[in-house]
């Protein structure tokens, strides 16, 4: 799972390479300079269009998607809310991600799963919950993702904290993919690092590049920033 995380990770960060135009420090020079011709062909350009046309896209009348994480991922968010607060549920950081100082929402549709949270919440304790229990992390998770459905194996709102989706009994059966360490991840990350290098030196056409991107990240091209 851990990989499936950092494969994520990896693709946010390329993406936004593309979109500054500048080379980042822990690419190195030849490496840059074939994402470059890469993203330079026709079939990059075609996908980079179709995700730019997705991510746009007024979802329903919800006008296209927004949220103020910035170039932090939600499992950072989700970090630095659990410090901060004690917890980070998935509707925390759905509310930390999506909501300006003042309390209003950026996002239509966030707004609209904060409300319905709120109303199975309500209805929750009215039938089920003692009013002097106060609803746990796992049971907040637990309403968060029946009110939000996956699409493509992610949840919108969460990012690359949720990895995996099965359906058992009729309700989401989820496997938290959540990087507890941030030495660990940086160390992983090293160990991805070294095994492109080693990718590397047995790339030297565009061609076997483009076959490997198809076969590991194929949506390198044209991934945004986040969901």
């Amino acid at each position: 799972m851990f990989h499936k995380s950092a494969a994520t990770k990896l693709i946010d960060m390329i993406s936004r390479v593309k979109e500054r135009g500048k080379m980042p420090y822990w690419i190195l020079d030849d490496q840059y300079k074939i994402l470059v011709e890469y993203w330079g062909t026709e079939k990059a350009k075609e996908r980079s269009k179709k995700a730019s046309k997705s991510r746009m896209s007024d979802r329903n009348g919800l006008g296209p998607h927004k949220h103020r994480a910035g170039s932090r991922s939600y499992a950072k968010v989700a970090d630095l809310l659990k410090e901060k607060t004690g917890d980070a549920s998935y509707i925390d950081v759905l509310r930390e991600t999506h909501k300006k100082p003042d309390g209003s929402f950026v996002d239509e549709r966030a707004k609209q799963i904060s409300e319905g949270f709120e109303k199975n919440v309500a209805d929750l304790f009215e039938d089920e919950i003692p009013p002097t229990e106060e609803l746990t992390h796992d049971k907040k998770n637990e309403l968060y993702l029946k009110i939000v459905e996956a699409t493509n194996g992610r949840v919108f709102g969460l990012g690359a904290l949720l990895s995996e989706f099965s359906v058992k009994g009729g309700v989401s059966a989820i496997f938290e993919n959540h990087v507890e360490n941030e030495a660990a991840f940086k160390q992983k990350l090293e160990e991805l690092y070294q095994e492109n290098l080693e990718i590397k030196e047995r790339l030297n056409k565009l061609e076997g590049l483009e076959k490997m991107l198809e076969l590991l990240c194929p949506r390198l091209s044209s991934t945004g920033v986040n969901n």
